[in-house]
């Protein structure tokens, strides 16, 4: 508990082996007690501010009701991989 709060870890997965870049989420609603340094909010869309390379885990403490979970859905994001003629051929 933080601030009579409690802390929710968020763990955001990439399964490709590539980095996934430019992850933006939608985050209606979000609020944190304490600053979540990863994120930059503006209006409802949240801007990971870290690329993903297996797994990047953060944490943060939401000051709404907090016996019902909060999602956050991903609008969109950019995989960075090679391709050569047609073909993936690795990540940049």
């Amino acid at each position: 508990m933080v601030k009579n709060k409690p802390v929710w870890k968020v763990t955001l997965m990439n399964p490709c082996r590539c980095p996934l870049t430019n992850l933006k989420l939608s985050c209606t609603g979000f609020e944190s007690v304490v600053p979540v340094d990863t994120l930059t909010k503006t209006g409802d869309v949240c801007l990971l501010k870290k690329d993903i390379l297996g797994t990047f885990v953060f944490t943060y403490v939401w000051d709404n009701v907090w016996d019902t979970s909060f999602e956050l859905k991903v609008i969109s994001g950019t995989i960075k991989f090679k391709v050569v003629n047609g073909t993936i051929t690795g990540c940049t």
